[in-house]
């Protein structure tokens, strides 16, 4: 026995020296490989300059959580296991004119110091494919905003799990803005005063890069963010319809969207453009979207629609300061779609890329349970953002952490620049 147990503990001993070379060389690649600082694409602007210098995060390496490196695992992960929390929000319902209804979900700040109520900026956010605002992901950025001193609002897409049922046989795609259309002008007339700020996360990005294009230079938006945009849809179906994304993700969300209908199927089973049948028999998220977005929202076909909805066709268009999150190994966005050279020649529009992400993960730090980059970078693009719009007596209550505070007077210029 004693034998066994020394000679056991020899070898155990023995191993420690190669253990730690191991430890030590997938140390190095994780530092020198896998951490970099993400790629700034964008023109050389007053806005871009002002950017790169008041949000540290853009100067900085991003470490993606080591556990969670590959990109299926870290989407899967955070979906499955972030944190969760309940937040006290309060419903407003709003009606179409089709007679439809949006239901919007506040998380109103009165905790400031300031008294600025009239003019706290408001910030729209716009939820994922079958998200709502209960969506874990919505809840980390309405909290990472609500922080810095904002009026949070989350629109709920019609028939999604925050939203009552159908009145009307409209939903939502990833091309339609006419209703974030319909909020922007509640929230201008319910609030005056007060700046507007909008952020979609995936399809909510769509919809939103769609309305700020839609809009060119006349939008009433101040600035907006887009995380994990897919910015062109053939290229995100057909990734989607990869042997690993088709099991992960693209059977379960279609089984949700099919859910919808499912649940209003009394508004759809007279509808002549659409076959109840066709629509739960689809097995892809292409195969819904040919059987229901198509014919809902009078299409000729899903490559129409597609063309339609690619943020990759329309960025150019887009008038408002507008940054984008993307992650090089998003399995819903790939990377090739980005238009590189549009958005260098663009005044407007400019890309965080990091090598690592997944889709709206951004895991970082040793355990993922920490902010995440997504939080971190929300919270200093608005916060500098909330200091070009006539916020300065306010500065302290409504952007804290930031380094130092930029001057508000000539953000202001660069913004109101980069808007012309």
């Amino acid at each position: 026995f004693f034998f066994f147990f020394f000679y056991s503990l020899e070898f155990v001993l023995g191993m420690f020296p190669l253990a730690a070379a191991v430890v030590a060389a997938g140390a190095s690649v994780y530092y020198n490989k896998q951490c970099e600082v993400p790629k700034f694409i964008c023109k050389e602007t007053r806005l871009s300059n002002y950017l790169k210098e008041f949000c540290p995060i853009l100067r900085e390496k991003y470490y993606p959580t080591p556990a969670l490196m590959n990109n299926h695992i870290s989407t899967c992960f955070t979906s499955l296991f972030a944190s969760n929390p309940k937040l006290p929000y309060v419903k407003e319902n709003i009606t179409c004119a089709d007679g439809g209804v949006l239901t919007l979900d506040w998380l109103e700040n009165f905790n400031s110091k300031a008294k600025v109520d009239d003019v706290r900026p408001v910030l729209i956010v716009l939820h994922g494919l079958t998200g709502s605002s209960e969506a874990y992901y919505i809840k980390d950025i309405v909290l990472a905003a609500y922080r810095k001193g904002m009026h949070v609002v989350v629109m709920n897409n019609r028939g999604s799990p925050g939203s009552p049922p159908l009145k009307t046989p409209r939903t939502f795609s990833a091309a339609f803005t006419d209703d974030l259309r319909l909020v922007v002008q509640h929230l201008q007339t319910k609030s005056p005063r007060a700046p507007l700020f909008a952020l979609g996360v995936s399809l909510g990005s769509i919809i939103l890069s769609k309305y700020l294009a839609e809009c060119g230079a006349e939008s009433p938006i101040k600035a907006a963010m887009a995380v994990s945009n897919p910015w062109n849809l053939h290229m995100s179906t057909a990734s989607l319809e990869r042997f690993v994304s088709r099991v992960l993700y693209n059977r379960v969300l279609t089984n949700s969207l099919q859910a919808i209908v499912t649940r209003n199927q009394a508004v759809f089973e007279h509808h002549p453009d659409v076959s109840l049948e066709r629509v739960l028999k689809a097995r892809t998220i292409r195969q819904f979207d040919e059987a229901f977005i198509v014919p809902l929202f009078g299409y000729s076909c899903v490559q129409e629609y597609y063309d339609d909805a690619s943020t990759s066709l329309r960025v150019k268009d887009i008038k408002t300061p507008m940054l984008f999150l993307n992650a090089a190994d998003d399995p819903f966005a790939p990377v090739e779609g980005i238009p590189v050279d549009i958005i260098q020649e663009s005044d407007h529009v400019m890309v965080v890329l990091t090598k690592r992400g997944g889709h709206v993960a951004f895991c970082e730090g040793l355990l993922p349970y920490t902010d995440s980059l997504m939080d971190r970078i929300v919270t200093q693009f608005f916060g500098a953002m909330m200091l070009g719009v006539g916020l300065a007596p306010h500065a302290a209550a409504l952007a804290s952490g930031l380094d130092k505070p930029p001057s508000t007077l000539d953000l202001a210029v660069a913004i109101k620049s980069s808007c012309r």
